[in-house]
């Protein structure tokens, strides 16, 4: 099982930072199934490690189902990769269904969002007014934050110079990375009050 990720791994021509998502998808396959022959994998040895990343009876404790269905694409596509070459008769991994949503769960993930105080909180502590010994920085900082609350990536902001590269912290540590090609692109909506604080704390460049 492991010499069998890792080659697929191996031969994947992506990007750094993918190439770490895809071996934390991974690891947990890896971990449990290291030394067992791929032909002896059946479809309940994956409902089994499933079931146990999902309650957390494992060594790895809770995994969310945004963590669990990423590990079950990347497995299936290493087995899909062993059929093709005829290593494998048929794909068991397949035959597993992705976790679904349970019924009533919000769309998004609500527990850690700021309060409308701690966003007041988090602009008046970065205003251009806020008493500060690095004055020259904080009406930057104070454009970073609104830019921020509209809803703009970490990348994003980090790549408003897109044609510089950034770095961006992996599994195991942090790299350079190449910024969001231009076709990426999407539209925000910006509240009214918006533009003019982005206007007064812009700074102009030469």
């Amino acid at each position: 099982m492991k010499t069998a990720c890792e080659t697929w791994l191996a031969g994947k021509l992506i990007k750094p930072t993918t190439h770490s998502a895809y071996s934390a998808a991974l690891a947990p396959i890896i971990e449990k199934y290291s030394d067992r022959p791929v032909q002896e994998i059946v479809k309940a040895d994956v409902e089994k490690l499933v079931v146990e990343l999902r309650d957390g009876t494992g060594p790895r404790g809770v995994w969310a189902r945004t963590s669990i269905n990423p590990m079950l694409a990347r497995w299936r596509s290493v087995w899909k990769d062993l059929q093709a070459q005829g290593i494998l008769p048929r794909d068991v991994i397949g035959l597993v269904e992705p976790l679904r949503r349970p019924s009533g769960a919000q769309d998004l993930k609500l527990d850690d969002v700021l309060s409308e105080a701690e966003v007041e909180q988090l602009i008046d502590a970065h205003a251009v007014s806020a008493p500060a010994a690095d004055a020259d920085s904080k009406m930057v900082r104070e454009m970073f934050v609104h830019l921020a609350l509209l809803g703009l990536r970490r990348g994003e902001l980090a790549g408003l110079r897109c044609v510089f590269p950034i770095r961006v912290r992996t599994m195991f540590n942090s790299m350079s990375s190449s910024p969001s090609r231009f076709r990426r692109s999407r539209a925000l909506s910006t509240p009214g009050s918006d533009p003019s604080t982005l206007r007064a704390a812009s700074i102009p460049t030469s």
